[in-house]
Order: C-alpha cells, then sequence, then structure tokens
C-alpha cells in the first residue's frame, strides 16, 4: 500500500516577444509526503524554470520549459533538471485546465489541475 500526497505553491512571470507567445519564467515551492507499507516520510524543495508559451485559437495554451529542481528532508538532498510540457483550455479568462507530462531522465510524471489568475 503507498500512498502520495505533494502540494506546490508558484508564482511566474511572463513577457511577449511576438503575437501569442512569451517568455515564461517559474519559481514553484514544493511540500510532500509519502507512505509505504506503514512508513512515513516527507520532503521540502523547489523548481525554477524558463521556456516559451503559445496561444492557440478556441482558448488553447501549450508551453514547453527547461526545469532545475531540489528536493530534500534529513536523509537526503537531489537535484535534477527535467523538461516539462503543459497543455491548458480556459474557461474564463481566470480559470484554466491543464494538464503536463515532466521529462526526467529515467522516468516521466503527468500532472493535471486547475490553474487561477490574478
Amino acid at each position: 500500500n503507498q500512498r502520495v500526497h505533494s502540494t506546490y505553491l508558484s508564482a511566474g512571470f511572463h513577457t511577449p516577444f511576438k503575437q501569442d507567445n512569451d517568455i515564461v519564467v517559474v519559481g514553484r515551492l514544493y511540500k510532500g509526503t509519502d507512505g509505504i507499507a506503514g512508513s512515513d516520510s516527507s520532503a521540502n524543495g523547489y523548481d525554477i524554470g524558463a521556456g516559451v508559451r503559445a496561444q492557440f485559437p478556441n482558448d488553447l495554451e501549450g508551453s514547453v520549459m527547461g526545469v532545475y529542481s531540489r528536493i530534500s528532508n534529513a536523509a537526503y538532498s537531489d537535484k535534477d533538471t527535467y523538461v516539462n510540457a503543459q497543455f491548458g483550455f480556459g474557461f474564463t479568462a481566470e480559470i484554466q485546465l491543464y494538464g503536463g507530462i515532466d521529462f526526467f531522465r529515467n522516468d516521466q510524471t503527468m500532472n493535471f489541475g486547475l490553474r487561477v489568475f490574478y
């Protein structure tokens, strides 16, 4: 029996470099816990990434970023670089449903969620 809980808090900045295309810089804090066979552990970390984002017709958006990641707890510290690709669909100007995949050297992680813009 395995369970994993992760929470991310992200902030970013974008600036247009041509119509419907942005350069994006993102920072993200991470807090996670997992339990495997009755043993619990937790970790904290951060990601820093930069890439490009494109707007498509019909409220669709896509982005590709290179990311540096560092995660640690009392027993270990790990750092890695990976490529992140995301696609989003905007319900309104402030709320977007998105999905993405992180391409690490040895595995991939898929993410789904809601993004809120202020």
